[in-house]
């Protein structure tokens, strides 16, 4: 779906939440909120009163729109995690709720079972073929159920049986090579300079990879479980212990290194509350629309979502991107984030499949992070990369994770160095140091 389709809608209760976000009014105001605070010590609206008032979606009352409420509420968002974490679920709902209404969808329950005995997902099943699967399945059931002595009228079901069983089979070899036959020509025919749809429409001619995990783990002392709830608490704790310096993996854990690392993180905060400190104005300034945009179209179409069920195709739309801006620079004016971005959903992938699937550190974990929190720490990534390129922070040897540049240029001088020394009969050493 691009933004050039139908509207995902009017978000009529996007205004209400956009008010909550109007940072861009605040910071006028807050300059003056501890001037005027003294003004609401003899009000009836309440803090208490006033957070209720806000979150039970009163948006639109002439209370919000008051220059003197405002910078109050601004500094009672400030005051707990609580209020960014329900602000931010006040959008994905917004959102949400507008996709569920003007996009069309399918609920599929996993845990449903089915009384049919024969269920078909082959792509080229049809009616036909049913009606003969139909078939053939009543003959043999004919046959089977015949427990009379007679042999002719034995023979004659059999007869039935194989001859339908026949016609099937016929019927469906011939929808299969069909069916493959058409994907042929279309590989023949198709036309693409995108190498990953040239390979995606190249999958589609063989079978499909099983990506299930076996519901069945392997303990230390070598004792098979399938107990549902002994399996999910073993991947939980195997995966929970990674990275943390607690699992055998993680035996080389450097401990110096992290402790260093994190008292010069300490220096480097307590050096930016000093008064003297002069802030980066190129870093710190304000996002803007353009910004936004630039991060959201350079995003990729059918991605997988993470927790928040929000893919990049819906955060193309201006409205949202309107919202997103006030929501994006509340985090960044405050310093808080939502609790939901901490969190993401793993999908475990065999590391070797020659290895036992039963043992969960077998796998590598993909993590599913939110779409909206990745356009944010996109565009912050932007910032710091145009700041390193403006004053040639990074040394210019350095191509990884550098745009418009690659590993080529290394293998190039690499391979050069190489056929250099090869000729001159003299020793090469190499190091690859992987981070």
């Amino acid at each position: 779906m691009s933004p050039g389709s139908k509207d995902i809608g009017n978000y009529q209760y996007a205004a209400a939440i956009l008010d909550l976000c109007k940072l861009s009014n605040f910071r006028n105001k807050i300059e003056t909120a501890d001037q005027d605070f003294h003004l609401y010590k003899e009000s009836i609206y309440t803090i208490e009163w006033f957070s209720a008032l806000v979150l039970s979606g009163a948006a639109e009352t002439h209370f919000l729109h008051d220059s003197l409420v405002w910078p109050l509420y601004y500094m009672l968002l400030r005051e707990t995690q609580a209020q960014v974490d329900i602000m931010y679920n006040k959008i994905l709902d917004v959102i949400i709720n507008e996709m569920n209404v003007n996009i069309p969808y399918k609920d599929i329950n996993i845990n449903k079972r089915t009384k049919k005995r024969f269920k078909c997902n082959k792509p080229y099943w049809n009616d036909e073929l049913s009606n003969l699967w139909s078939n053939m399945h009543e003959h043999e059931k004919a046959f089977l159920k015949y427990k009379g002595n007679n042999k002719a009228t034995k023979s004659e079901l059999r007869q039935a049986f194989m001859i339908s069983r026949k016609v099937f089979d016929k019927k469906l070899r011939y929808f299969d090579r069909r069916y493959h036959r058409g994907l042929d020509l279309e590989i023949e025919d198709f036309c693409t300079k995108d190498p990953k749809e040239f390979w995606r429409h190249v999958q589609n001619l063989g079978p499909r990879k099983s990506s299930s995990v076996p519901i069945e783990i392997v303990d230390e002392n070598g004792n098979v479980s399938n107990n549902v709830n002994e399996v999910l608490n073993k991947w939980k704790d195997d995966f929970e212990t990674l990275y943390t310096g607690k699992s055998q993996q993680d035996e080389h854990f450097d401990d110096v290194f992290l402790d260093t690392a994190n008292q010069q993180r300490i220096h480097l905060e307590q050096q930016m509350l000093e008064p003297l400190f002069i802030q980066n104005k190129s870093l710190n300034k304000n996002f803007t629309i353009e910004e936004i945009k630039k991060c959201v179209n350079k995003a990729k179409n059918n991605k997988a979502v993470g927790i928040d069920r929000i893919p990049y195709e819906i955060l193309r739309y201006d409205n949202i991107i309107e919202l997103l801006r006030e929501f994006y620079q509340f985090c960044f004016d405050t310093n808080l984030v939502p609790n939901l971005w901490r969190r993401a959903l793993i999908h475990p992938i065999p590391k070797d499949k020659k290895k036992d699937q039963r043992i969960p550190l077998n796998y590598r974990g993909i993590s599913l992070l939110n779409t909206i929190m990745k356009i944010y720490s996109s565009m912050i990534n932007s910032r710091i990369t145009e700041f390193e390129d403006s004053i040639d922070l990074i040394v210019d040897e350095q191509n990884g994770f550098r745009t418009k540049r690659s590993c080529t240029e290394h293998i190039y001088i690499l391979n050069s160095i190489i056929n250099s020394s090869l000729k001159n009969n003299m020793d090469v050493f190499c190091a690859f140091i992987d981070f």
